[in-house]
């Protein structure tokens, strides 16, 4: 099998959105952790980012297909960018990409 590739990610706090304030495309995961939400956008050569939010006592991650340009600032939300060009190309939110090396289970800590 290849060799796993460490991405990097830029995290934000709110909800993910595209230009206009929009939600794009992305599909809906109920009921996993977010070191799975984040081992599913990794796996996902179409996901670009995935928001990851505990609504009630039921957790949510949507994968988002479309490139992300900010947040909302919405409490229990969390944005997560995958750092690839076509994310660092939509971005214009406050925070920058950082080297940061962290996988979901550094996050988590």
């Amino acid at each position: 099998s290849a060799p796993a590739v460490q991405l990097q990610w830029m995290q934000e706090g709110g909800a993910c959105l595209t230009p206009g304030n929009n939600h794009g495309s992305y599909d809906e995961v109920w009921g996993i952790k977010i070191s799975e939400c984040d081992e599913k956008c990794a796996q996902a050569i179409d996901c670009l980012a995935y928001e990851y939010s505990t609504i009630d006592s039921y957790n949510r991650c949507e994968l988002h297909k479309d490139p992300i340009s900010h947040t909302a600032p919405i409490p229990g939300h969390l944005c997560v960018l995958k750092d690839v060009p076509a994310s660092r190309d939509g971005w214009k939110g406050k925070g920058g990409f950082r080297a940061s090396k962290a996988t979901a289970a550094t996050r988590e800590r």
